[in-house]
């Protein structure tokens, strides 16, 4: 909430600039969702991180509290590290501070982003929150969960326009039952697609199926 841009042109940097919340919250950010994605709660003192229970992430990272503070000088290990030279634990660690892959790495961000529907994995029903919680899952199913969660797994590069998961996605709801269905599945006839493949969420998730004679020739 710190006038970095000098808002009102007085030179004063860090005075509170008024308008800063109000436009901040009109682009969709709360105040969590700042503190994780913009700033990776790097602004808390240790003893926030403490509180809120976000520091065991950064020891997974190689922080204490004497390196965050500044009384150790001496970098962790991962700070020199790519996203892909990191361990699993340590891509989890980064996740859950909003760092995926192309954050962590400083890259143009891309349009990629995690599936939107929850998807059956071994009977039980799951989302790609739960892959964050450990990203050696993002090897499951031979890689296909990477496919159904690229920007937590850090695959955004590996994927293209149409590229799709082949796992069961939920596909209908009513009440409390749900069916879980493959796209090609969900989309077998050529009547389901031209009735489905409008809805955004099944032309995110069934790319490939959806514009078969497009991807067919990639």
């Amino acid at each position: 909430n710190e006038d970095y841009f000098d808002y009102d042109g007085d030179k004063d940097y860090y005075e509170e600039n008024p308008n800063f919340i109000k436009a901040a919250a009109t682009l969709g950010f709360t105040e969590n969702v700042w503190d994780c994605w913009i700033n990776h709660y790097d602004y808390y003192s240790w003893d926030d991180l403490v509180e809120f229970g976000f520091d065991s992430f950064y020891k997974k990272l190689g922080w204490t509290a004497d390196k965050w503070i500044g009384g150790d000088t001496v970098l962790p290990d991962t700070d020199g590290k790519s996203f892909a030279e990191l361990s699993a634990e340590e891509k989890t660690a980064a996740v859950n501070v909003c760092y995926t892959q192309k954050l962590w790495d400083e890259e143009m961000l891309s349009l990629c982003v995690d599936s939107p529907r929850p998807i059956l994995l071994d009977g039980k029903e799951t989302s790609c929150d739960w892959v964050s919680h450990d990203l050696a899952r993002c090897d499951l199913r031979r890689g296909d969960i990477s496919k159904y969660c690229p920007n937590t797994c850090g695959t955004c590069d590996n994927i293209n326009e149409c590229t799709q998961t082949n796992l069961r996605v939920l596909w209908h709801q009513k009440d409390e039952k749900k069916k879980f269905r493959k796209c090609v599945q969900g989309l077998r006839t050529e009547k389901k697609k031209q009735r489905l493949c409008t809805k955004k969420w099944v032309e995110e998730t069934c790319p490939e199926t959806c514009a078969l004679d497009k991807c067919s020739s990639k």
